[in-house]
């Protein structure tokens, strides 16, 4: 027994001098490791080591950063990106990345300052011009934005959510002919992009081609339903319910009722919430359930109709569901910051 217990005891100082000989690269390839398995605190404790330990190694700092922002702690990220930038003031990614985050924080006046850096030091970051473009879109600066998306495009003319954005601008100006072109080469590139299909519907919309406009959602809604119907839902917002409520009820009552697939049932469920039916969208939602119990998509409808009925721990539970299966997922995510937001009102 004693003999035993000297064998356990070497060998755990024979582990413990095993750490100690360990290398910076072995440290990082360990926290990669665990950055591809998903163990974002682990890697972050051995990025954290790297730091304390080995002090000239800035990169470190941008690794550490990088899993901070899949953990949604954009705070940190920043703290770590800026950190990164103070050993080095001309790396492109680390300005590039700290704009991303800023973005998700809605600091868009900060994060165009970082997009303008990442581009002075890397003028080829066609993804730059363009984010940077868009924050320009999105607080008005309109006719600037059209230039950063000249340059993204110029660098990349397969940057479709550049000449999607482009064209947007064009609409925000009535520049409609010019806009649509330009949609039409985004979408040659991306067919499946339902943003896009959203600003060509948006354009048939404003000249009263309800029909066409529709048809184009649609295209949308056979993509991706629980977006495709969102952006359906902004097109009342902006035409009044009237033009496209008659659309989508003959719509919804001429979809496949026999032999429906999941994606039938996916529609329906849609179609009946945004038709403000909640009763009868919630059973589609919980046929598909019975059918697949791993359905995320279904999950998160129910937590928008248990959202829209203020059962709001109900609705944190369905989107804890849906994360569970496609875990990370940015538009679940968001929903859930709002969620917890009600719950803690």
């Amino acid at each position: 027994m004693k003999r035993l217990v000297i064998t356990l005891l070497l060998s755990i100082i024979f582990q413990i001098n095993l750490q100690a000989q360990k290398t910076k690269e072995e440290y990082i390839a360990i926290a990669v490791e665990n950055v591809q398995k998903k163990n974002y605190e682990a890697a972050i404790s051995y990025f954290t080591y790297v730091i304390e330990n080995f002090k000239q190694d800035s990169l470190a700092y941008f690794d550490r950063g990088l899993v901070k922002k899949m953990m949604r702690d954009y705070d940190g990220a920043i703290a770590d990106f800026t950190a990164q930038i103070k050993f080095d003031t001309t790396n492109a990614d680390s300005y590039f990345l700290r704009g991303i985050v800023k973005d998700h924080l809605e600091d868009f006046e900060g994060a165009i300052i970082d997009y303008e850096a990442a581009i002075k030091f890397d003028f080829g970051n066609s993804d730059a011009h363009f984010f940077l473009g868009r924050d320009k879109l999105r607080i008005g600066r309109i006719k600037e934005s059209q230039q950063d998306f000249k340059d993204a495009i110029e660098i990349n003319p397969e940057n479709a959510p550049a000449l999607a954005h482009d064209a947007w601008a064009k609409i925000q100006l009535n520049s409609y002919v010019e806009a649509q072109k330009e949609l039409d080469l985004a979408l040659k590139i991306d067919s499946s992009d339902v943003q896009t299909l959203y600003f060509q519907a948006f354009i048939y919309a404003e000249l009263q081609n309800f029909e066409r406009s529709f048809q184009t959602i649609l295209k949308a809604i056979n993509i991706n339903p629980t977006f495709g119907i969102q952006y359906l839902k902004s097109h009342n917002a902006k035409h009044k319910t009237k033009n496209f409520k008659p659309l989508l009820t003959q719509f919804n009552s001429n979809l496949n009722t026999e032999n429906q697939t999941t994606k039938d049932l996916i529609i329906h469920g849609f179609t009946n919430f945004y038709l403000n039916d909640c009763q009868t969208s919630k059973k589609y939602f919980e046929t598909v359930i019975q059918k697949n119990k791993t359905n995320h998509v279904a999950f998160y409808g129910l937590a928008l109709i248990n959202f829209q009925n203020k059962k709001y721990s109900d609705a944190l539970a369905n989107i804890n569901l849906a994360l569970e299966f496609i875990p990370g997922e940015e538009n679940y995510e968001n929903f859930k910051e709002k969620i917890e937001k009600k719950l803690k009102d």
